[in-house]
């Protein structure tokens, strides 16, 4: 088995590794033998240099990415660090060289053996075998620390299992240059996000308790032969690493446990602080363990395992959920007040709601999972499709605004349902993990406009109640909070809620909503446009229509100092609000030049 076949990532396609190389091949000195493995960081080709006349790996980073002469820097800076490491724990590294066409590659030690991945394989390891190359891993990653060299990038396909049985942990820093390189500056933060520490989820530097992290979930992984996080999509994976305990670990030794469960601590002041204090702990268990197996077998009743004294803070170090501490607190609070554009951003964010189903994930799980399936547009005469993708975004945030402090319901956005393509219960449940969708159907003919919502119960597919709304005018606004209150006393979350601040008039608040379809899908270009055009339709009517249109309760609300009038003064306002948001958070995340902002927020 080649050196780095294992699991491959997704991060790159394979169109986006250098696969063009078979066996015969030469670069420089090297004769390419075999491809050995491919990932995401690149493909390794096990080659022969015939000037040494010794067999190596020659690992290729992706194709795509292009590296500038700072990036170039930083790769040899980072291979030079590798390659002085000198312990048989740690890949070595040769050097750095290039393709005739300028493509870098670097040059490793080829091993003969198989990845930590392969040999986990879904099965776990037995524990004298788990110990001893964890105890290698250890060693290796604590030499690298000493010299001030972060991983960043630790997983079972980076760890290399020798048939001599020795360990061998490569790719040092190669997560940081891959990263850091122009073309891929917008992914971020580098290595593998389901073996990142929280803090580098979160996007904090990462430091030495960083490795181990990863450390512990490469022994929880080898002692389960499986992810102490796994779960049934990813965004629940990261949210579980960000929030739950890791999976228990039945069966094995409290001892063992305390090592896991102290590495895996999400606040990394409460981890092992140094790889020394780790291995300690695991040498102890491991005289433990030989100690008590001495002792079963010269005794019938071995002597009961000692508890450790600490477990408890440990497990609950684990478990407990993830929160910022005072530095990241204040560096957080120095970006978003250095510019007024974040600023922006984050009003737009908490007007439009979704916002709240991120604050609410990274709290704590809630009790209730809501999320608001598209409606189905039927009748003679059906609403113009926009108005109802409107609708349904207007009653997650309406949903999501019911009872603001329970914190016992947590409402989908309907942009992550939307972005998924959540169509059916049961894929709400797998992928969202909601407990209950309201699901249902506009219908239109001629004037008369009928709401159907249907609440359902994910895990049973049982339908809770339904909820069926007629308006003979067609005032789909007057149908909407009608339903709302409906479905809060159904829910059980909240007493009625009065309206908050959407128009009465319903050619303005069809309009009100085609916006919000329209923001909803602002990756597809004009409908920014199209979304600000609608928000000022939809005022233009609002004033236009005046007073006598309106109920009379709503006529007291225009005071010039109620909410609803302040809000829909500004809809303009928070139309170019969002817009800029938008631009921000694209030019940041695809590297997209100011003059496209400044093209988009031309009126």
């Amino acid at each position: 088995m080649g050196v780095l076949s294992g699991v491959v990532s997704a991060a790159f396609s394979m169109e986006d590794t250098l696969s063009v190389l078979s066996a015969g091949d030469r670069i420089r000195n090297y004769e390419i033998q075999c491809l050995a493995g491919r990932g995401g960081m690149g493909c390794v080709y096990k080659a022969l240099d015939t000037k040494l006349d010794r067999l190596v790996a020659l690992k290729f980073l992706p194709l795509h990415l292009t590296f500038s002469d700072k990036d170039r820097r930083r790769l040899l800076q980072e291979a030079k660090s590798a390659s002085a490491l000198d312990h048989h724990n740690i890949g070595v590294v040769h050097g750095i060289e290039e393709t005739p066409d300028g493509q870098p590659f670097i040059v490793m030690a080829y091993y003969e053996g198989l990845t930590l991945a392969n040999r986990i394989a879904g099965r776990p390891i037995p524990l004298p075998e788990t110990c001893d190359i964890f105890h290698q891993i250890v060693l290796g990653v604590s030499e690298a620390h000493s010299h001030d060299l972060i991983h960043r990038d630790i997983k079972p396909s980076n760890i290399i299992l020798t048939r001599q049985g020795t360990v061998k942990v490569v790719d040092f820093g190669l997560a940081l240059v891959v990263s850091d390189t122009d073309a891929t500056r917008s992914l971020g933060i580098p290595g593998t996000p389901l073996y990142m520490a929280p803090e580098q989820i979160q996007r904090a530097p990462a430091d030495r308790r960083s490795d181990i992290w990863a450390l512990g979930i490469v022994l929880a992984e080898m002692l389960l032969g499986r992810h102490p996080f796994l779960r049934e999509s990813f965004p629940s994976a990261i949210y579980a690493i960000l929030n739950d305990p890791p999976v228990e670990l039945d069966g094995i030794p409290q001892e063992l446990q305390a090592v896991v469960y102290r590495a895996l601590a999400k606040n990394p002041s409460r981890r092992y602080q140094t790889c020394a204090e780790l291995q300690a702990d695991l040498e102890r268990f491991r005289n433990q363990w030989r100690s008590t197996d001495a002792d079963r077998k010269n005794t019938a009743t071995p002597p009961p395992p000692k508890p450790v004294r600490e477990f408890k803070r440990y497990v609950h170090d684990a478990s407990e959920p993830v929160s910022l501490g005072p530095d990241n607190k204040s560096k957080i609070l120095r970006r978003l007040t250095a510019t007024l554009a974040v600023m922006f951003a984050v009003l737009a964010a908490l007007w439009f709601s979704p916002a709240q189903f991120w604050i609410r994930n990274f709290i704590r799980p809630p009790q209730k999972h809501i999320a608001v399936l598209p409606l189905d547009n039927l009748g003679s005469t059906p609403i113009n499709p926009d108005v109802a993708a409107g609708l349904m975004e207007s009653l997650t945030n309406k949903l999501s605004n019911l009872s603001p402090g329970k914190e016992s319901v947590w409402v989908v956005p309907a942009t992550v349902v939307r972005e998924r393509g959540i169509d059916k219960p049961t894929a709400a449940l797998r992928d969202l993990g909601a407990t209950y969708v309201v699901k249902g159907s506009i219908e239109r003919d001629g004037q008369n406009v009928r709401l159907t919502l249907n609440l359902i119960d994910t895990k049973s597919l049982a339908q809770i109640g339904s909820i069926e709304v007629d308006d003979p005018a067609g005032d789909i606004r007057g149908l909407q909070e009608e339903a709302i209150r409906r479905l809060a006393r159904m829910l059980n979350i909240g007493p009625d809620t009065r309206p908050r601040g959407d128009s009465s008039v319903p050619a303005a608040y069809e309009a009100y909503l085609r916006a919000l379809s329209y923001l909803q899908r602002y990756d597809k270009r004009g409908n920014l446009d199209l979304a600000i055009s609608e928000l000022q339709s939809a005022n233009t009517s609002r004033s236009t229509t005046g007073s006598g249109s309106m109920r009379p309760s709503q006529t007291a609300r225009r005071h010039p100092h109620s909410t609803i009038s302040c809000r829909w003064s500004t809809s303009r306002w928070v139309g170019y609000t969002m817009m800029l948001a938008i631009a921000i958070w694209r030019s940041r995340s695809f590297n997209m030049p100011w003059t496209w902002i400044r093209e988009t927020l031309t009126p």
